[in-house]
């Protein structure tokens, strides 16, 4: 499943509104597709979420403390149905504690390719990360390992981790479990309950856009808060709001059908952290 943060280094963006909440297109409309990559050889035990052993210990430093913050929402909450600032903290919270569903973070160079807009300009688009849609698997980008801020690199992690969390809720659960996964994620499925598995990239990620983008800006700024990060780079919004913007922004380069609520301060906000541009955290371990 090629993902999801993607850098546009020329030329635009495109979108537009839709039935479910915001920049979320009805069912029908938008690109689908997808690529699965990932893989890698796992290092220690009883982790149900380990780091590849050629992978920068900077990344295994981010995956614990995500590890952390999600795991203490998970061990805490029951009923998750409508609390939108801890969904996600679940979701990946249940990844790093599942007994039947284990998974591997590595990185490798994804190279950037070339795409061609509707006006004939060629973008260079690089993906900051893939998820296998088999294994469940998460590949970082090494190149954009490099540049990224650890916030961005943060961010990246938490995108991919639903994407997996999403494939677990296909793949893994059951009976009453599997009926609430269902409910509560019915981006994925048709009117009669069955698996989107043509555009399974374009649904999980109308998914994450229609449910999930509260959630993962809360885990994100609980991770920013772990690292010294107390104040939005951007002055005119919140922490909050700023880890909202990353995500918007990697939705909706990852798939034009995709809006955010601000569109061009997410993109801003966002490439600033992705590209450790001037007006970022600067926070940079990697």
């Amino acid at each position: 499943m090629n993902c999801d943060t993607r850098l546009i280094t020329t030329c635009q963006g495109g979108g537009g509104g839709g039935s479910r909440g915001g920049g979320v297109p009805p069912r029908g409309d938008g690109p689908g597709g997808g690529r699965g990559t990932g893989g890698g050889v796992g290092t220690g035990t009883g982790k149900k979420v380990t780091i590849d052993i050629n992978t920068r210990d900077c990344v295994k430093k981010i995956s614990s403390t995500i590890e952390s913050k999600a795991g203490n929402m998970f061990s805490c909450i029951g009923d998750i149905a409508g609390m939108t600032n801890v969904l996600s903290s679940v979701a990946i919270g249940q990844l790093y504690a599942s007994s039947s569903y284990n998974i591997i973070i590595s990185e490798n160079v994804i190279p950037d390719r070339y795409e061609t807009d509707a006006s004939g300009n060629q973008n260079i688009i690089t993906t900051n990360g893939t998820t296998n849609p088999i294994s469940g698997n998460i590949t970082l980008n090494t190149n954009v390992l490099n540049q990224s801020t650890d916030l961005g690199i943060a961010a990246t992690m938490i995108h991919e981790m639903m994407h997996s969390y999403f494939l677990y809720g296909i793949k893994a659960t059951t009976g009453v479990e599997k009926s609430f996964f269902i409910d509560m994620n019915s981006y994925l499925y048709d009117n009669n309950g069955i698996l989107y598995s043509d555009d399974y990239q374009r649904s999980q990620h109308e998914q994450m856009a229609a449910s999930y983008v509260n959630s993962m800006a809360s885990l994100l700024e609980m991770y920013a808060h772990s690292n010294g990060i107390y104040s939005s780079p951007d002055s005119n919004i919140s922490l909050s709001e700023y880890c909202k913007d990353i995500f918007w922004r990697n939705l909706a380069t990852s798939q034009s059908s995709i809006k955010a609520p601000n569109q061009t301060r997410a993109e801003r906000n966002g490439n600033r952290e992705l590209k450790n541009e001037s007006g970022s955290t600067n926070k940079k371990g990697c």
